[in-house]
């Protein structure tokens, strides 16, 4: 969160990880934070993959399904990717995958933060960044902040799992308030030992960072001091250093540690972590790069003029068709859906009558299809192009053949699924807009279409009112390369024309 109000623009979280590529450190980042990620999702997946499939089981030969059971089966069935096998041996493989990407994601996991670290201490190269200890003081922090939130989450689990279990208790089943709180009074001994030895290792380390930057005396120790000792002290010795490291450390070492004692402990542990990475990314912006003078942030996320919003409101379409949605329900102007979710149907997958197509008679509107369906591509990616920056000064796109071949074949499916054309849509400016540019863009887009196959009933009832005017303004955007038509050559203005005017 410090990172993204150093941004200062928090909504673009996940731009870094829709455009990764190693032409630059912090571009990088993306593929370090993408790889962990997909780690961790794969480790979810084999987890939870005999959960899933269970479930699935359970509610396929469930007759009179709800719709919310309805929408749980086709959720836990997209979920387990096809994979149904429960044996032995696959379940054995499930734990041994487990393992191995555990065992990967730890390192990847201090590779991620110790890169952050390097970013700061390194790339950046603010006076407030700029030390060799950044690196492991991003991971120990990680670190810290990793077990605390371990152990808050267990014992807040376990804290609700003992109400339940004292108001229905199942004999010979359900464990005891008694057992519960045994188990949970053992965890919280044998975590917390490590808890207070990575929490001494980490404020040594920034106690160390602090002490080095005072002993080296560099250039920038004379304004670095004032920061630190005058216009951030409160942030740093009574908010990071007091409250959020010296009294949880008391907390956790008195004898006897209880769960409520435990409890603010780690909140405030996690919040001496946060403190940290505040005073070290917000920190560096109290003062110019130059040294000659203090600077005042403000929150981005707090409109402080109509200046903050001078590149445009983020996810504006998105918002307009919400909010028209919403007054269209109110008002009665349309009808909110009786489910939010459904499972998909499926049933026209396959359903082709392909004699019929080969008529004479369909030949003309075939041939149409194609004609229209082509240009509509070539317009949309050469509009797309241009806005993106990819077009060629001589009027080329490079990758032009790839993306056709894509639409083809994208073409064909959509076909064979009993659906309207599958090309490429006008809508795709809005992507491009935000900031879109690579191949990963498209596919996230789709990823996010495959999850909502289950919420068609809530697309379905947003009113048409709603999306024309995000298609009107889509159409204003695309409309910003005309002004590149020579329209003083008739060979390219007449077809030009013409293709504005017919295509549809």
């Amino acid at each position: 969160l410090p990172l993204l109000l150093h941004l200062m623009h928090p909504e673009r979280n996940f731009y870094v990880v829709l455009t990764p590529h190693f032409t630059s450190a912090i571009a990088a980042f993306g593929v370090v934070l993408f790889a962990y990620g997909s780690i961790v999702a794969s480790e979810l997946w084999f987890l939870y993959r005999k959960h899933l499939v269970g479930e699935s089981r359970k509610l396929k030969n469930r007759p009179d399904k709800s719709p919310a059971e309805k929408a749980k089966y086709a959720l836990c069935t997209i979920l387990t990717l096809g994979a149904f096998d429960l044996s032995p041996s696959a379940l054995r493989k499930d734990e041994k995958a487990v393992r191995l990407l555990a065992g990967a994601g730890v390192p990847v996991a201090c590779f991620l933060h110790g890169y952050a670290g390097f970013i700061f201490g390194s790339v950046k190269a603010n006076a407030l960044w700029m030390t060799p200890l950044m690196p492991v003081i991003f991971i120990m922090s990680a670190v810290v902040s990793g077990v605390a939130l371990c152990m808050l989450a267990y014992l807040l689990t376990m804290e609700a799992r003992k109400v339940l279990a004292s108001r229905r208790r199942l004999p010979g089943v359900s464990p005891t308030p008694e057992e519960i709180r045994g188990m949970e009074w053992y965890e919280l001994k044998m975590t917390s030992k490590y808890l207070i030895f990575f929490l001494i290792f980490s404020l040594s380390l920034e106690l160390l960072d602090l002490v080095f930057r005072g002993y080296t005396a560099v250039k920038s120790w004379d304004i670095l001091r004032n920061v630190i000792y005058g216009k951030d002290f409160i942030n740093i010795f009574i908010l990071q250093y007091t409250l959020g490291n010296l009294v949880p450390f008391i907390l956790l070492l008195i004898p006897g540690l209880t769960v409520r004692r435990a409890i603010p402990a780690l909140i405030l542990v996690l919040f001496g972590v946060f403190m940290m990475r505040w005073n070290v990314v917000i920190g560096g912006q109290s003062f110019s790069l130059t040294f000659s003078g203090y600077m005042d942030y403000r929150l981005p996320i707090i409109p402080h003029s109509l200046e903050t919003f001078k590149e445009g409101l983020p996810g504006a379409l998105l918002i307009g068709m919400v909010a028209t949605t919403l007054v269209a329900f109110a008002t009665g102007l349309a009808r909110p859906p009786e489910a939010v979710v459904a499972p998909p149907d499926f049933s026209t997958i396959g359903k082709l009558d392909v004699m019929a197509a080969l008529q004479p008679a369909l030949l003309g509107a075939v041939f149409a299809f194609l004609i229209v369906d082509f240009f509509d591509t070539m317009g949309t990616v050469i509009a797309l192009g241009e806005q993106s920056g990819r077009m060629q000064p001589d009027g080329t796109l490079p990758g032009l053949k790839r993306v056709l071949f894509t639409d083809s074949l994208a073409a064909m499916w959509g076909g064979f699924c009993s659906a309207s054309s599958v090309t490429s849509y006008i809508e795709s400016a809005s992507g491009v807009g935000a900031g879109g540019r690579t191949g990963l863009t498209s596919v996230t887009v789709g990823v996010l279409f495959l999850c909502a196959l289950v919420l068609a009933p809530l697309a379905q009832a947003v009113p048409a009112e709603a999306t024309a005017a995000a298609l009107i303004v889509v159409g204003f955007m695309m409309m910003s390369v005309v002004r590149d038509i020579d329209f003083s050559r008739y060979a390219t203005a007449v077809p030009a024309f013409l293709i504005l005017l017919v295509i549809p």
